[in-house]
């Protein structure tokens, strides 16, 4: 758990380092994360889709957040994806169920 909340304070801090902005994807998340899931919203999803997370993924969700600052463009909101044209809900029609 102080794991994930350090790496939540790195990340928080970034936007300030000199150059951070340049970086791959800085310019769609900002450095920027969105509130974490509640476990009931966590358990929704999941129940939803008929999948269950990895237990690391749901730390983060649960811990730290649902989506933002990430590798390249950042991380999508669990159920969604973007291929350039605005963040979508997965139907699951793209490539196949999100399990």
């Amino acid at each position: 758990m102080r794991m994930l909340a350090q790496r939540k304070e790195r990340i928080l801090t970034l936007d300030r380092v000199k150059g951070a902005q340049r970086i791959h994807g800085a310019s769609h998340h900002g450095w920027r994360l969105a509130p974490p899931w509640t476990e009931p919203q966590l358990e929704r999803f999941e129940e939803q889709r008929r999948v269950e997370l990895p237990a690391g993924y749901r730390s983060w969700l649960l811990q730290v957040s649902a989506s933002g600052a990430g590798p390249g463009n950042g991380l999508f909101e669990p159920g969604t994806w973007n291929t350039g044209g605005g963040l979508k809900r997965w139907t699951g029609r793209q490539v196949g169920p999100p399990g």
